[in-house]
């Protein structure tokens, strides 16, 4: 199809977005991870960000009709049918897949902290040199990766008082 791997990460991102709204994760993750990842190695893709992304992805189908199943979950706890869950979350799904377009673009992001963690010298020099976010000269700052954190949960609280009442 081509060989550039952003279109093959946008391509895997869309097709995993439609199996994850028709299957379970661990089905997909079985079927499809074993033939992706030589494929993945041979156009140079970090299997962190493939890891990554997958389980947003798979996280995504989980909240997604017509199998999902923290969908349901939801939708039992709170009393919603499943046609108003979906009318209420279809901004928060738009949000959700323009995050992950936004990963998929963007491995800096996702790579950040595990070039922070690594304890292999070769993997933290190649996540340092490849993957290091820069703002503002000198690397990503704990100040706003703590901003990042706060407006996850805002954004979180804000879904789940949109869902609830």
């Amino acid at each position: 199809i081509s060989t550039n791997k952003y279109v093959i990460l946008l391509i895997f991102d869309v097709v995993f977005l439609i199996l994850g709204a028709l299957m379970e994760a661990a089905s997909i993750v079985i079927m499809t991870v074993p033939i992706l990842i030589p494929l993945f190695k041979a156009l140079n893709i970090d299997l962190v960000h493939f890891g990554v992304l997958l389980a947003i992805l798979m996280s995504i189908g989980t909240t997604t009709p017509p199998v999902g199943t923290v969908m349901f979950v939801i939708c039992k706890i709170t009393g919603l049918s499943v046609e108003k869950y979906t009318k209420i979350m279809l901004p928060w799904f738009a949000l959700m897949v323009g995050v992950v377009v936004i990963l998929t673009l963007i491995p800096q992001i996702i790579m950040f902290v595990p070039g922070l963690l690594a304890t292999d010298s070769h993997f933290h020099t190649s996540c340092r040199n490849d993957y290091s976010l820069q703002v503002g000269g000198d690397g990503l700052g704990f100040g706003k990766v703590k901003s990042f954190i706060i407006v996850e949960k805002l954004l979180l609280q804000k879904v789940y008082w949109t869902v609830v009442h």
